[in-house]
């Protein structure tokens, strides 16, 4: 009965989000698998949309149901072998449930993978025909080109995106220099802040990783020390703004989602080649100087 359901939720889902964008006018529709319905991902679907009508592609996005529903997310990608006009999907495929589900789409879809996802070679990852990726040294590299100061305390989560760019810190700003704070649970900055700047006074600078950890407390918590970023949204943006956040590094998920159509669009373009689309996921240096300009402030109104 569950899966009954849920294959009429997604029949609906499809329906639905075909009529919003006019299917009719379209001669080929683009899936978009993106992550739980988010702020980010809002401009990711709002950049892949636009660039879709740029292209006269239709484009349906489908949010994962919450960050672990891997067998459902797989069902509606098999399930996209019944969209006839069906040309190509882009998407997460950041579980090997779902790697599986890209294997069984029809010869004749394109599918790209998005957001850093490494292709592990297999015989399913074969079928991929492009990837959209953040190049984290560059990323990271960016972020410490901007850093002036010599002892750096980071604070990341232990795991993804956060600790690939805490690599890229460590390597160029160096091992003795850099202390790495790994974070299980949000909750707990405040106290590792507070414990780490204690036993290291000498600490000069702190990079937030992520948005979730920039708070008023957190940030009184650093004292006087320069304080970085990674991240843009409505809540770090008032901080830039009043030059608590120095400044700030942000994937541009705009550009992002207008990427990932490209690179569909391509891929089907050049059906039946052996080589693989690639294209980067842009980003953006931010500070109090531009923090109001109209590509920053799409990333957060």
């Amino acid at each position: 009965m569950k899966r009954i359901f849920y294959l009429i939720a997604c029949i609906s889902f499809m329906m639905s989000a075909i009529s919003c964008s006019s299917d009719s006018d379209y001669e080929k529709t683009i899936a978009l698998i993106v992550g739980t319905k988010s702020a980010y991902w809002d401009k990711v679907r709002e950049g892949a949309i636009e660039e879709g009508e740029k292209q006269g592609l239709n484009v349906i996005v489908y949010h994962y149901p919450n960050d672990v529903a891997y067998d459902e997310v797989a069902e509606y990608i098999t399930s996209l072998n019944g969209l006839d006009n069906l040309v190509g999907v882009a998407g997460l495929a950041n579980e090997e449930t779902l790697d599986a589900a890209y294997g069984k789409l029809r010869d004749d879809i394109s599918i790209v993978v998005a957001e850093g996802v490494f292709i592990n070679g297999g015989a399913v990852s074969k079928r991929y025909n492009g990837v959209v990726a953040l190049n984290y040294e560059e990323y990271g590299t960016a972020l410490t080109d901007h850093i002036s100061e010599s002892k750096i305390l980071v604070i990341s989560y232990n795991r993804g995106a956060n600790s690939e760019i805490a690599s890229v810190i460590i390597k160029n700003k160096g091992v003795d220099n850099v202390m790495v704070c790994p974070v299980a649970d949000q909750r707990d900055v405040p106290a590792i802040i507070t414990a780490s700047l204690r036993e290291h006074p000498d600490m000069e600078a702190v990079i937030f990783c992520s948005s979730n950890f920039v708070t008023d407390e957190n940030l009184s918590l650093c004292g006087k020390r320069t304080i970085y970023s990674s991240d843009l949204n409505a809540a770090v943006a008032p901080f830039i703004r009043d030059g608590r956040i120095a400044m700030n590094i942000s994937i541009d998920n705009y550009e992002f989602g207008a990427n990932l159509v490209k690179a569909v669009a391509d891929a089907d373009r050049h059906k039946g080649s052996k080589s693989i689309v690639r294209y980067d996921i842009p980003f953006l240096i931010t500070d109090k100087s531009n923090i109001d300009s109209p590509d920053r402030k799409r990333l957060y109104e």
